[in-house]
């Protein structure tokens, strides 16, 4: 049921004209999780009282390597559903190690926030070419997404915030609206200090 919404969302508010391989392809690299090879890798950057959620293999700074995006989830403490979640870049260095070049405790929303009638707000974390993306989404009585775009800044040694893209259907009259911005519109964010929740997309009336 929640794959038809999110079709039907996708063509609405976006005309979207991605074909069925390109959905299947996003999928298979936003929720991807580590075998048991790799989750020995992953181990050491693990606190205490977290998993991996999911993770994602790529190329995230223009240097040729495999680098690592993982986000964590909280197993520990009240509601851990209802809070926040750690996303942590990895890098790899001229050995061939992975190390940790970023993080941040709130990129990634909370599990159920939003997402009344699904599993996860989270639908993926995708590497693109020097950069990666995150993308959330829910379904209630309206059905929402976000998009945020990141590219490497080599100066800089890090990832910044350069767009973001969202919108919002009401499944019961058909009202809608559409988020489309630029780093001219919300300025300078590197990822250490990016929260979606301080950015938020379009609201109906």
């Amino acid at each position: 049921m929640k794959t038809i919404w999110l079709g039907i969302f996708t063509a609405v508010l976006f005309a979207s004209c991605t074909t069925q391989g390109d959905i299947a392809k996003h999928r298979s690299i936003a929720t991807s999780s580590p075998g048991s090879s790799q989750n020995a890798e992953l181990s050491a950057f693990l606190p205490p009282g977290a998993t991996v959620r999911l993770s994602a293999r790529g190329d995230v700074d223009d240097d040729g390597d495999s680098d690592v995006l993982i986000v964590l989830q909280n197993v520990v403490g009240n509601e851990p559903e209802f809070k926040p979640r750690k996303m942590i870049v990895l890098s790899r260095n001229s050995a061939g190690y992975l190390e940790k070049t970023a993080e941040n405790a709130s990129a990634i929303l909370c599990q159920r926030c939003g997402a009344f009638m699904s599993d996860d707000s989270l639908e993926g974390v995708r590497v693109e070419k020097n950069g990666f993306s995150l993308r959330f989404e829910g379904l209630s009585r309206v059905m929402w997404s976000k998009e945020y775009r990141f590219k490497y800044s080599s100066l800089a040694k890090t990832w910044y915030l350069y767009e973001i893209n969202g919108g919002v259907t009401d499944r019961a009259d058909g009202r809608s609206c559409v988020t489309q911005l630029g780093s001219k519109e919300f300025g300078s964010v590197p990822f250490a200090q990016f929260d979606p929740e301080q950015l938020p997309i379009c609201s109906l009336p």
